[in-house]
């Protein structure tokens, strides 16, 4: 398997080979910009989870994180 793909490793064995697929041939990132032309500013784990404890102190004050 691609290393890349570890993150898909649970999927069916034919949405892995077609990912798989647009890797290779170098066609994923065309791919994604084409189905979500709008990206979000999250760039980071760091920027996710400040990005969750905000939402997290919004609504749900007096949660553990």
């Amino acid at each position: 398997m691609h290393p890349s793909l570890r993150y898909i490793q649970g999927y069916p064995l034919p949405i892995i080979e077609q990912v798989s697929s647009l890797v290779d041939s170098r066609k994923l990132i065309p791919w994604f910009e084409q189905r979500y032309p709008h990206r979000h500013s999250i760039r980071s784990e760091k920027a996710l989870f400040d990005y969750t404890m905000e939402i997290k102190n919004q609504f749900m004050k007096k949660t553990v994180p």
